[in-house]
């Protein structure tokens, strides 16, 4: 199977109130032909975020910051609205969540369709018509066009990655170092506070030593010890601390040494890119001037012009025809019955689990390559939404497509997904296939989510659930998103976010436990799950 959708590095960003608010962080997807990944987490994890931002559809204060989405073989992270509309409805479908909300309840649910189709076609024939059009007047070879294209999407290819790149080494050991520092500010005010503390204490003995006449010296000096104890452990806990945050500094210090050649090397084929697209350009000007047309070629190609637009008038007017037919046709293929009258009919007279069937008809009707179901079966009864997840899967192998399926409910999922991706606090931080998540999941959300499922509840026991919030996206998140609701979280949790780690050719988490010298926790972790 050849990948059809790649994400790399993608970081969203919103403004709110002066704020900017990073909520999607660093994000590595990708998709295959003809597969389903489910991206599963509570509200508030940034899955609809994430799909808005491959879908260009994200609000009008957010805005991808970083890094890369590759669709086929286009670059579309840097999309214009008019660039999105070309393939927004024709490669990319999207089924929402609420059938109500989707659709116009003022409108029969045939015109709905019918008027997706006519907009998609119309589309396609207006471009081809304006193609063949500017293929009359086109001065330049196919060749030049192409290598110019080329060469402009490498170059946006590169100047991602070099951003991405000096962030991390601008940032990378100066947050570790600013850290420490923090941390010996924090200590000393503790110190401080001790001593304040204690003078306060020796005060009050004397006073009461006064009242009643007796030399308080011994008390006084037992007061000291304690405090000199207490200064003590204080010191070794920040010894033990700080020792652990600067275990960090070399393997950062490290990875910033590789980036900084990559920087370099990447600085010199951006140069030499940008010198063979102004080359380019350059012969591009050239090759038109030497291709003009005279006086007797342009009259024929004025005349060309104008019988391919009455063409495209008499198509676009069969067009209309043509789509009520292919409605009704839809309207059959996701299970309405009668199709043929229901085409007339509006949405209140259909029941919830048919207006989802008219939602799929719509997103399904252009044939797009890539599906994305946004919590499509949230607001079915659970016997129709195992109709709607089988309805989608017999759906996707008749149209080959790839399926994005997003939920917070890792049982939905279960029998339909071929792979799962676990989202938290705006990261990826767990994938693999369905079996590995399900039956071998190693990060401590994903557990938490499985053992939130109402099914895997016994009898008489209190249902399972997740203590906490997910993270507020208005503030910094610190070490990993999870530590603050995970009760067995460790000290680097706190600090450090961590890595993905490797556990099959399939199979990756995000979590401390995996590091070496994480897993005697690891061990301790998985007899708590058992």
């Amino acid at each position: 199977m050849s990948t059809i959708l790649e994400v790399r590095d993608l970081r969203v960003k919103f403004k709110l109130r002066e704020k900017e608010l990073t909520v999607i962080r660093n994000v590595d997807f990708h998709l295959q032909e003809g597969e389903t990944v489910a991206i599963v987490g509570e509200s508030g994890s940034g899955k609809s975020v994430f799909t808005k931002a491959l879908m260009g559809m994200l609000d009008k204060n957010g805005w991808i910051d970083s890094g890369i989405i590759k669709y086929k073989d286009e670059y579309i992270q840097n999309y214009t609205q008019k660039d999105w509309l070309q393939i927004r409805g024709s490669e990319f479908g999207m089924i929402f969540q609420d059938p109500m909300t989707a659709l116009n309840p003022l409108k029969k649910i045939g015109v709905q369709i019918s008027e997706t189709l006519i907009y998609h076609k119309n589309k396609k024939l207006k471009s081809d018509a304006e193609a063949e059009i500017n293929k009359l007047y086109q001065y330049n070879t196919p060749n030049t066009i192409n290598k110019i294209k080329e060469l402009t999407n490498e170059l946006m290819q590169v100047d991602s990655k070099l951003k991405d790149l000096k962030e991390f080494t601008k940032n990378g050991v100066k947050d570790l170092r600013e850290l420490v520092k923090r941390h010996h500010a924090e200590i000393k005010l503790e110190k401080s506070i001790n001593v304040v503390n204690t003078k306060q204490s020796i005060n009050d003995i004397k006073k009461k030593a006064k009242k009643i006449g007796f030399d308080p010296k011994e008390q006084i000096d037992e007061l000291l010890k304690i405090v000199e104890t207490t200064n003590e452990k204080i010191d070794q806990l920040s010894i033990e601390t700080v020792k652990e945050i600067k275990e960090e500094l070399p393997v950062i210090e490290h990875k910033i040494k590789d980036d900084a050649k990559e920087i370099g090397n990447l600085e010199i084929k951006k140069a030499k890119l940008q010198v063979e697209l102004r080359i380019k350009e350059k012969l591009s000007k050239q090759e038109y001037q030497s291709n003009k047309d005279n006086d007797s070629e342009r009259e024929s190609k004025k005349q060309k012009e104008k019988e391919i637009k009455f063409k495209l008038k008499n198509d676009l007017e069969l067009v209309k025809g043509e789509s009520i037919k292919e409605a009704i046709a839809f309207l059959d293929i996701v299970g309405i019955p009668d199709a043929e009258n229901r085409y007339h009919q509006y949405p209140f007279e259909f029941s919830g689990g048919m207006r989802q069937r008219v939602v799929i008809a719509i997103a399904i009707c252009t044939r797009p390559k890539v599906l994305i179901c946004d919590e499509p079966t949230t607001a079915l009864d659970v016997t129709i939404q195992s109709q709607i997840l089988r309805l989608i899967k017999d759906l996707q192998d008749k149209f080959n497509m790839s399926v994005i399926f997003i939920t917070h409910d890792l049982g939905v999922v279960a029998n339909v997904s071929d792979r799962v991706a676990v989202m938290y606090g705006g990261e990826i931080v767990e994938y693999g296939t369905s079996e590995e998540i399900f039956y071998d999941a190693y990060h401590p959300y994903t557990n938490a989510l499985l053992k939130s499922l109402p099914q895997l509840g016994v009898k008489g026991e209190e249902l399972f659930s997740i203590q906490g919030t997910p993270p507020n996206f208005a503030y910094k998140i610190e070490g990993d998103a999870f530590a603050q609701r995970n009760p067995l979280a460790m000290k680097i949790d706190f600090i450090h976010n961590p890595p993905f780690f490797k556990i099959t050719d399939t199979h990756y988490a995000k979590t401390w436990l995996l590091h070496p010298q994480g897993q005697k926790n690891l061990s301790l972790y998985k007899k708590e799950l058992k």
